[in-house]
């Protein structure tokens, strides 16, 4: 069985305002205040709180808390959510399995057509878009299709000549 835990501060709305958690691990969660914290890239959130250990700050994230785990080790969520920290869900990982084991994540990227920073969110197939408007990937296609059929002729691109029309 597992229980939601209640998260705060201003990243604790929508999917991010509850983490879930084991039962065996509830009272122990339960002794401590924490927060949604969003990652800098990926654009997930983490549940976390802060506390001072020797008069330092630090940040103490939940699904390492709940595995009871300080080490080198990477702490994995099997299934991508952050907000599911029961202990099926989580596993002890190297970076390289960690990285094997990536979601499609929301990041910045440049158009592969004109150059243009955008955001692009991944699809629900794990792609992510390459081009910032449909128009870009289009011409992209378009621009592959003539060079497919200019090889097909003999040509080596195709040109002026090429009975394709010509891009705006």
């Amino acid at each position: 069985m597992s229980v939601r835990i209640p998260l705060t501060g201003k990243h604790a709305v929508g999917h991010y305002a509850f983490v879930v958690v084991d039962d065996a691990d509830a009272a122990r969660v339960r002794q401590f205040k924490w927060k949604a914290t969003p990652l800098l890239t990926g654009g997930r959130s983490y549940a976390v709180r802060n506390t001072r250990i020797g008069g330092k700050h630090k940040t103490v994230y939940l699904h390492r808390f709940v595995m009871e785990y300080d080490g080198d080790m990477l702490v994995d969520h099997i299934n991508h959510d952050t907000m599911d920290c029961r202990r099926i869900n989580l596993r002890l990982a190297s970076r390289s399995l960690n990285g094997l084991n990536c979601a499609p994540a929301l990041f910045n990227g440049t158009c592969a057509w004109c150059g243009h920073a955008f955001e692009r969110p991944g699809d629900a197939g794990g792609h992510t878009r390459r081009y910032c408007s449909d128009e870009h990937l289009n011409a992209s296609l378009l621009k592959r299709s003539r060079a497919r059929y200019a090889a097909r002729q003999g040509k080596k691109t195709a040109g002026p000549s090429s009975p394709l029309p010509a891009l705006g």
